[in-house]
């Protein structure tokens, strides 16, 4: 929730409207201790709307992602049924209002365990087709950590292809990455992330580029074809 870059600023880049909209939905929505302002779900929600103000592709992704981090924390206390659930009948609908609770609330388990599945798709993909090295291994592993989260929990034989799949996408990330455990940012934070990465995935890349003997374990076009995707798309 707190931002890593406090005081740090990008010249003629202005990052103050996401934080404040961050800043505004976490008052409003993601406080645990105070009911009613207390609703993952609907701050989850709040972080696909934000994709409309979002300029960079990682702050897309991120976007997804800490939507997905907010449905997960709904999707866990429900599972744990031990309260802070106030917010379960606002998502039920009418057809279902008469049920019995446990299957109101097995209805909703499933709504979520879908949407974070799918939002984890979707920032996978996006991280796949249209970022940067560096910031791809961010998202590839926030999403790979996250599915194995869900599914361990909630997981059935169906999501083993799923969960294998984003397993394939952090290590084609990471195996050319110098960073291995990217922290999990607001979204304000994105631009220092895309910036950041990039240069340090940059320098390590041409490093490498320049060894004498370069490592035995990847096909010699790999590392210059990297250099190549992150020269043109930084």
């Amino acid at each position: 929730r707190t931002p890593r870059f406090v005081g740090m600023d990008v010249p003629g880049y202005s990052m103050k409207p996401v934080q404040r909209y961050e800043e505004k939905a976490l008052r409003m929505w993601g406080d645990e201790e105070i009911e009613e302002h207390w609703d993952p779900v609907r701050l989850g929600l709040s972080y696909i709307d934000l994709t409309a103000a979002c300029d960079l592709p990682l702050q897309v992704a991120m976007c997804f992602l800490n939507a997905a981090l907010w449905m997960w924390r709904a999707l866990q206390l429900l599972g744990d049924n031990c309260g802070g659930d106030a917010w379960l009948d606002t998502y039920i609908f009418e057809e279902i209002w008469s049920a019995p609770p446990e299957a109101k609330r097995l209805a909703m388990q499933f709504s979520l365990k879908r949407a974070v599945l799918e939002l984890v798709e979707y920032a996978a993909n996006m991280a796949d087709h249209g970022l940067m090295p560096g910031a791809r291994l961010s998202v590839q592993r926030t999403g790979y950590l996250l599915l194995r989260k869900v599914t361990a929990r909630f997981g059935t034989e169906e999501d083993a292809k799923k969960v294998m799949q984003q397993l394939s996408r952090l290590m084609a990330a990471a195996r050319l990455n110098p960073v291995w455990a990217p922290p999990v940012l607001p979204v304000s934070d994105a631009v220092f992330v895309d910036i950041l990465s990039g240069r340090l995935h940059s320098a390590f890349l041409e490093k490498l580029h320049q060894a004498a003997e370069p490592a035995s374990v990847l096909p010699s076009a790999v590392p210059d074809y990297t250099l190549f995707e992150a020269s043109l798309l930084g």
